[in-house]
């Protein structure tokens, strides 16, 4: 999250929010932390879903899109906490551990993926809300990286977080930026202003949908309660 000036408080500071000079001069961030992201759904992939990899191999097909293909429309029934690499911030707890709650035998494959997309948005929540509560505007949110190429995933985040979503032309953030900066340094734009003007443009603009917020917003209040609850067990399970 970009800002305007450095925010230092008590509540970033309990959130292990750490605030840096940014590269641009006069720009600050502050640097939020998730351990599982991209790899959790690779662990997914690879442990649990080796017939749709089989199955993309054989006809190119995207391997997610085939995992999520019979996903339900509406949030699971599923809770994912996604600390399978211990928490990020805002708790730091290296000791916390993965789970999955409300399985049964209806449980299906795709029903557990998108859960642990909705557990990693959830997360990313979890963060924001920090963030706003510690005085720093969040107006929007930018998708970069892998995560940016699922619409699915977009729209998710856009419910979960209740905030607009923009999606920019490119999505390989940190090598555009290396481009804008070497554009700069060879003389070949004046500044990195006149640089991310040129260089980056939005494609798409996702709104959250009201009445999916409204019920990912229920189940959000069942998440905050995950961590805390689960952290003792996991302790314990940690020293037998």
């Amino acid at each position: 999250d970009l800002l305007s000036s450095p925010v230092l408080n008590e509540a970033l500071r309990k959130g292990n929010i750490s605030v840096y000079r940014h590269v641009v001069v006069g720009l600050y961030i502050a640097m939020t932390l998730n351990h599982s992201g991209g790899l959790l759904l690779r662990w997914f992939r690879d442990t649990l879903c080796r017939e749709k990899c089989e199955l993309a191999a054989k006809t190119g097909r995207d391997v997610y899109e085939l995992i999520l293909a019979d996903a339900p429309a509406a949030p699971t029934d599923l809770m994912v906490l996604p600390h399978f690499s211990g928490a990020g911030t805002p708790t730091l707890d290296t000791e916390s551990r993965g789970a999955i709650l409300g399985m049964s035998f209806a449980t299906t494959q795709a029903e557990i993926a998108k859960a642990i997309l909705e557990g990693l948005t959830f997360e990313l929540r979890v963060n924001l809300d920090l963030l706003r509560d510690s005085g720093v505007e969040i107006i929007e949110l930018r998708a970069v990286g892998g995560g940016a190429k699922s619409d699915f995933w977009l729209h998710m985040k856009a419910d979960i977080c209740e905030i607009p979503l923009q999606v920019p032309k490119v999505t390989e953030a940190a090598c555009l930026g290396a481009a804008i900066l070497a554009s700069v340094a060879v003389g070949k734009q004046p500044d990195i202003a006149a640089a991310v003007e040129q260089a980056v443009c939005m494609k798409q603009r996702i709104e959250a949908e009201p009445e999916t917020a409204a019920a990912y917003g229920k189940r959000y209040q069942i998440y905050r309660k995950l961590h805390p609850l689960l952290s003792p067990l996991n302790r314990e399970l940690g020293r037998v």
